[in-house]
């Protein structure tokens, strides 16, 4: 497999921890690299590849698209920034921050349950969640 005019097939071939932030993974995916494939060069779990593959299917649907509250609405769900969203948008970060809020499309913090009533809570044990 080569992207970029690399062999990434032989890059992939590293611990997965290493692969984390160097945008190899996601880019392999981007260029149609399956998810199956990926796990068996990187012994990374098939099931965060495919979650992998969702965010970079959608973002390759960004490129170019015009403002549209429900599509920033589930860009915002799957993680992707103001700045991302501009760029991919061609508008400005401010831009795309004032057109957010005026949406209400505003981060939320939710309480997660960590023992999940597994155990007597001897005291608060929850972990913050962004919506």
């Amino acid at each position: 497999m080569v992207l970029g005019g690399r062999d990434v097939a032989g890059a992939l071939d590293v611990a997965a921890d290493e692969l984390t932030g160097s945008g190899l993974v996601e880019g392999a995916l981007a260029s149609g690299e399956r998810p199956d494939s990926l796990s068996a060069l990187t012994g990374i779990d098939p099931w965060f590849l495919h979650q992998m593959q969702r965010i970079t299917d959608f973002d390759r649907g960004l490129k170019g698209a015009r403002w549209n509250d429900a599509l920033v609405r589930r860009a915002k769900r799957l993680g992707f920034s103001d700045r991302h969203l501009a760029a991919r948008m061609g508008l400005v970060e401010s831009e795309v921050r004032r057109h957010r809020l005026a949406a209400g499309i505003r981060p939320v913090m939710k309480a997660v349950d960590t023992c999940g009533a597994e155990f007597k809570a001897e005291r608060d044990k929850t972990a913050a969640q962004r919506k």
